[in-house]
């Protein structure tokens, strides 16, 4: 059965292994929490239509490896991205790594023209 939709827009999900990209692509698309996941190998993809002013607008998501080892097969997924959302593990790194990955958001705005929104994952306790 195909959705019909007025838009489509592919996004990808980045960021370092386990900070929680494929439990947020779950959340998304299945509204259901997952609080484990096994490391994403290569990429995984959901889409869900939703309603944005009246219009149906289709959401292709890609969930993308944050391991080292596969950063040169997902970057080939940045073609025709129309945003991404870099998740980050407030609770492994320091402001060192914050400064590293706003870094790597200024080269994607400027060299995919990709839109880039940060998202701080995890919780710290005592804070």
């Amino acid at each position: 059965m195909s959705e019909s939709y007025d838009f489509l827009f592919k996004f990808l999900v980045i960021g370092s292994a386990g900070t929680g990209k494929s439990c947020l692509l779950h959340q998304f698309i299945e509204n259901k929490f997952k609080a484990e996941s096994n490391h994403t190998i290569g990429v995984e993809f959901g889409s869900k239509v939703v309603n944005v002013g009246g219009r149906s607008v289709k959401l292709q998501i890609w969930d993308t490896a944050g391991q080292e080892r596969f950063r040169s097969v997902t970057r080939s997924y940045y073609r025709g991205a129309a945003g991404a959302l870099l998740v980050y593990d407030i609770t492994r790194y320091g402001m060192t790594v914050i400064f590293l990955l706003i870094k790597y958001v200024v080269k994607l705005v400027i060299k995919k023209n990709i839109h880039v929104c940060m998202l701080v994952s995890k919780t710290v306790y005592g804070i």
